[in-house]
């Protein structure tokens, strides 16, 4: 084998090896890149469960009557002072 094509096949698997390097390093950031929005959405998912639950807290029947004699008492006593 002469020295221009040895170089010539040297020069190509150089070639192919960085290439192979560079798509394995773009796949591994994707990965992560991919469970930094797996993670948000889970944290995300947890915070809709809460004000959800916190939503259906205030819209409660118990709630609103708790609410309603609230305002009732405080008018009573407002305008019995006033």
């Amino acid at each position: 084998m002469s020295l221009k094509v040895y170089f010539k096949v040297a020069s190509f698997v150089t070639i192919i090896a960085l290439l192979y390097i560079h798509m394995q390093m773009n796949i591994f950031e994707l990965s992560y890149n991919g469970k930094d929005k797996e993670k948000i959405i889970h944290e995300l998912n947890d915070s809709n469960g809460a004000l959800s639950h916190q939503i259906l807290t205030l819209k409660s029947a118990n709630n609103l009557v708790i609410s309603f004699w609230t305002v009732i008492i405080v008018y009573n006593l407002w305008t019995k002072n006033g």
